[in-house]
């Protein structure tokens, strides 16, 4: 919240030093009193498969930003085919619940997830591999974007472990 309040403090003083916001003087945001219920968060509810499906989506995304700059590594299947994969066994597991034997169809498609993550993370640990082996010469972007991607691919293969 402590965050929250310096970002609406500077954004608001640096506004109405311009005169954009059209307040007569800077306001301060030191105690800010906010009607949560009102408040839109991006954020679900956080079952097991959830936090897989969003890792394999985020890996996945990672992954055709790699193969777009012509580091390609052999895969079984194209990344589009992953994610539809991923969204067919979401499918399962949102429908299995109205079954008499929901349990285990639940089970049989978090354990079939399971594999195909396991298949994944291998192919986008040799992606991140061979691009941080790779020169910059070799894609477009710069020591800093290549870093960062780096970095967000190592945060999710470590969350996917949890995970799973």
């Amino acid at each position: 919240m402590a965050h929250l309040n310096e970002h609406l403090n500077q954004l608001v003083s640096k506004e109405a030093s311009s005169g954009q916001v059209g307040l007569d003087e800077v306001v301060d945001f030191s105690v800010c009193l906010v009607d949560s219920t009102c408040f839109e968060a991006n954020i679900h509810f956080p079952t097991d498969w959830l936090l897989l499906k969003d890792v394999a989506h985020n890996l996945l995304k990672a992954l055709v930003l790699i193969r777009a700059e012509g580091l390609l590594c052999r895969m079984d299947q194209c990344p589009e085919q992953w994610i539809t994969q991923m969204n067919r066994l979401c499918i399962q597991m949102t429908h299995a619940r109205r079954r008499p034997d929901a349990k285990k169809q639940r089970k049989a498609a978090l354990r079939t997830m399971k594999r195909v993550l396991n298949r994944l993370s291998g192919h986008v640990r040799r992606h991140r591999d061979k691009l941080a082996t790779c020169d910059l010469d070799q894609v477009k972007w710069s020591q800093l974007e290549v870093s960062n991607l780096l970095a967000r691919i190592d945060a999710k293969l470590e969350l996917l472990t949890k995970a799973i």
